[in-house]
This record gives C-alpha cells, structure tokens and sequence, in this order.
C-alpha cells in the first residue's frame, strides 16, 4: 500500500471546503501512501503556501465556485493532468457534482460516493423511515405534518422532535425543534412562508445517541461495522465520542438496509439509544463521510482508508477492519470551549446533554482538553494541525 512509485501508487481527490472530515481524510491517505489531490470549493480565497504539505497537489478553485460549468471543466482538467483514479466529497451536494464531472467528460475514474440514484432518497427524511421500518429498527411514533393535520396529533404524543423532510422542504428553513405542546406546534407552523413537503414529527426520545460507522465493499458485498457513543452533545453537534459494541440485532438492520438500498462505501447510522427502554432508534442513514469522520480516524476507525479500500478490485480480505473496543475519548477542543461558553451562559437545550450543573461540565471539559483525543491537533500530525489552525484563523 506504502508504495513511492507514483506509476502504481493509488490516486485520490477529494473536492469541498477544509474541514475536520476533509483534514482526516488527507491525513489517512497521506499516512497510507496514496497520491493525493485536493481541490479546495469554498466562499474564501485558501490559496496558501501551507496548504501544500496536507496533499501532492493541492488548487484553489474558490473563484468558479459558483459557476458549474468553468468548475467542470478545470476539475475535469486537474483529473486527467494528475492521473487521478479515484474521487469523492463529503457532502451530497458535491457527490452529485462529481457524478456530472464523469457523465459530462467520460471520465475513467471512480466517484468513491453513492450513486446519482440514491441522492434524493437520503435527503429524504420520509423514505428513509419507510425503509428503516421494513428493514426491522425501532421507530419513533412519526407522523407527516402540514397545516391541515398537525391538530391530529394525540396530545400523549408530545413532547414532538420536528424537522424538514430533507433540503428546501420548507421556508424559512430550520434544521429540528422541540415541541412540548400543541400550541408550540401551530407556533411553528404559523412561522412558515411555504411548505412544500410536509414536517416530520416524531415523539421525543430521552436518551443518547450512537453512531454505527459501516463500510460495505464493492467487491463481495461484505460489511465491516464499528459502534460509538456520542457522550456529550450540543446543538445537534457530537462533542464527544467513544468506541461501544452495537447489538448485533442492529447490525443485522444496517446490512439489510444498504443491501436494499444498494448503498457501498461509506456510511453511518445515526441512532436513538432510549434510557427507559434500552431501544435502539433509528434517527436516519448518512451514505457518506461525515461530522464524526475526523473523530472516530483518532479512535482507530480509519474510515477515508476503508472508503478508498472498499471500491478496490483488490482482494478484501487483507483490507478488512479488526475492531477493537477502547476506552478512549475524541473530541474536538475548539467545540469544547464552545460548549462550555454556552453553559456557562444557560445557553444549553433539552437536545444537549450530559445533564449536570455548570461547575461539574466545566471540570469535565477541562479534563477532556488534556486526556481527550482530538480530531484536529494531534501531536503525531502536529504539521497539518498547524497548518488547519493557522489557515482556517488567519
């Protein structure tokens, strides 16, 4: 795999913004041997010198980042320029991108993400659960909202989790709320300019949430699976997370659910682990890298790795993932301090959670700054945290 010669070494792009998960992936690749291009798509001009130790080549495409078509046709350039085999994102919206680079150009390469196909259905929060349901996980009572039912929900029902039914659903647009009553819930309602797919509603679960990370390979079809806990959330956003062993019964709901899909690749399960019932609840399927990418790389989960492993024609086996369970902790320093200014101020919602008071958080985080892994400053990559730091606050 550490192979120097260019000639037969793996090649790999990766296009968006630099973030945690983009950083972890060229560190993954870099650490393995791979050629690696990175195309940088942002609002903001990156075009620093530093920048080129993270990857082999490294362009600043910010200023066509708007235009499709010139953004086309110089990522299609930089492709065949640098030989580049395979390719991938981290949002949707960019895997979509790539699939229109290599239909428009022809281009030999792979799109190391899920097929054009599937695009519209991950983003949908209702077929999702219509799958989840037929696949055998738990489900939260859910109904599909709009301004002529939302009075039909059973008062016992509440407190409600409400959000959109994937991207531009709905204006103004909002990510979830908490409902506790039906009055917050005409509330919400009279808040909205248009409604174009109807609100999903589900009863509130009180409990934490787990991600079941998953790779499933081109070649066989085989599964390779990893369990964390979200031990500290906030804003929706995991402030920590730690490696635990998923009942099998869900794993074996995962696998039926990308092999009717026909998701490959990448992927994680956001679930509901429910304090009463000790239930697993499905939450939805990212088919793709995502926020806690970069978290459960320090853990030992090298998922940027697998991903590349998982469309090789190679033999698997020798790619296969040894899961093994570690008390370890990752988290992110810059989100803690967030978090902790946040509790400090009583900014917290009933979303967040370890519930406790603000002293007993503060020593917790102050811990976790010393004792915690993070998914940006490592001192074995202390260069490319450098690098991250000092290009994201110039």
């Amino acid at each position: 795999m550490n192979n120097n010669d260019f000639d037969e070494q793996i090649s790999i792009a990766i296009i968006g913004p630099l973030g945690p998960p983009q950083l972890n992936c060229l560190r993954s690749w870099k650490k393995r041997g791979y050629k690696v291009l990175y195309i940088y798509l942002g609002e903001s001009k990156k075009s620093n010198k530093r920048l080129q130790s993270l990857a082999d080549y490294v362009y600043d495409l910010h200023d066509i980042y708007k235009n499709e078509d010139d953004l086309l046709e110089e990522c299609y350039k930089l492709c065949i320029k640098h030989s580049i085999q395979n390719i991938t994102a981290v949002s949707y919206k960019h895997i979509g991108f790539l699939h229109k680079l290599k239909a428009k150009h022809s281009l030999s390469i792979n799109v190391l993400g899920i097929d054009e196909s599937l695009l519209e259905f991950v983003e949908s929060k209702h077929q999702q659960y219509a799958v989840a349901k037929d696949c055998g996980f738990d489900m939260s009572e859910t109904w599909e909202l709009d301004s002529n039912n939302y009075n039909n929900v059973p008062e016992e029902a509440f407190p409600l989790v409400v959000r959109p039914d994937g991207t531009g659903g709905v204006t103004p647009s909002f990510k979830v709320e908490y409902i506790r009553n039906v009055e917050e819930l005409r509330d919400r309602f009279d808040k909205i300019k248009s409604l174009h797919r109807p609100l999903i509603a589900q009863s509130f679960i009180d409990g934490r949430n787990v991600v079941a990370h998953g790779i499933r390979y081109k070649n066989d079809g085989e599964f390779v699976f990893q369990g964390f806990e979200v031990g500290c959330m906030l804003d929706g956003v995991a402030i920590t997370i730690n490696s635990i062993k998923i009942p099998d019964s869900i794993i074996n709901s995962c696998k039926r659910f990308c092999s009717k899909m026909g998701i490959y690749g990448a992927f994680h399960f956001d679930l509901r682990h429910c304090s009463k019932s000790g239930k697993y609840f499905f939450l939805e399927i990212n088919a793709r890298l995502g926020g806690t990418t970069g978290k459960v790389f320090q853990l030992g989960f090298d998922e940027p790795g697998y991903l590349v492993d998982s469309y090789s024609s190679a033999p698997v086996d020798s790619y296969r993932y040894n899961a093994c369970e570690s008390k370890a902790v990752a988290s992110n320093r810059y989100a803690i301090v967030q978090s902790v200014i946040k509790k400090m101020l009583g900014k917290t919602t009933v979303f967040d959670y370890p519930e406790c008071g603000r002293l007993s958080y503060l020593f917790l985080m102050i811990k976790g700054v010393f004792f915690w892994k993070d998914e940006l400053f490592s001192l074995r990559r202390l260069y490319s945290s450098y690098v991250y730091f000092m290009d994201r606050f110039k």
